[in-house]
């Protein structure tokens, strides 16, 4: 990661948590890893929340601020996949309050909150759907009076795309297999062998235009890109 000429924004997800030997690891051994290796090289615009895995980046010359989220652990709810914690809610909403109103803000979550966010029939409910419909509920409230440019996340083996109460959500695929008889026929999936096959979503924002552009490379192609407006 670190021959990348970047940051590395890392919004941790379930995939991320067991160490192998039955037990998580905790929010604060994810952050020294992932988290804090590019605090030097963001010079002070990279914002970690102590021993939490949530913050910010900002982008101080493009006018943007993008939002990580930890969307598979709570200090409130319990460990867990899929979960929002109720402190992430309220912290989230407060950094929203405190933000620039003309900022250009991208929330980014391995997990999409948002009922397209469910690829296959065996997620669970409760109390996930209650933190999914807290997630939308802020993000809508504060895309009244703030600029929202999406949510974007993984998670859903799916390209799909959905705008709610004025808040754009796109999931951006990173992996091709599900299982058959799982499969929610409403949902775009592009199988492919993750092994072989390189697929990755290139995303540019135009905030002149106040345009988004996805970018297929790799399996599915131009068939999965998408366009949308803020």
């Amino acid at each position: 990661m670190k021959k990348f000429d970047g940051v590395w924004i890392y919004a941790p997800g379930n995939h991320d948590w067991d160490a192998g030997q039955g037990r998580y690891h905790s929010e604060q051994e994810l952050q020294d890893f992932f988290q804090k290796p590019w605090l030097e090289r963001a010079g002070g615009n990279l914002h970690l929340t102590p021993e939490r895995t949530y913050g910010y980046y900002d982008i101080p010359e493009k006018n943007f601020r993008i939002i990580f989220l930890n969307s598979s652990t709570s200090r409130t709810l319990g460990e867990a996949y899929y979960l929002f914690g109720n402190e992430e809610i309220a912290w989230l909403g407060d950094l929203l309050e405190a933000t620039d109103p003309a900022t250009n803000v991208i929330v980014m979550a391995h997990y999409m909150p948002h009922p397209m966010g469910r690829w296959t029939s065996s997620k669970p409910v409760e109390p996930t759907m209650t933190q999914n419909n807290a997630i939308m509920d802020l993000l809508s409230e504060y895309a009244q009076k703030r600029t929202i440019v999406a949510m974007i996340t993984g998670d859903s083996h799916t390209n799909d795309y959905a705008r709610y109460n004025g808040v754009n959500y796109f999931i951006s695929q990173g992996y091709g297999w599900v299982v058959p008889d799982l499969m929610l026929p409403t949902n775009r999936h592009a199988f492919f062998d993750y092994k072989e096959t390189l697929c990755i979503d290139m995303i540019a924002v135009k905030p002149a235009t106040r345009e988004v552009h996805t970018f297929r490379i790799g399996a599915g192609g131009a068939d999965y890109d998408y366009e949308f407006t803020y």
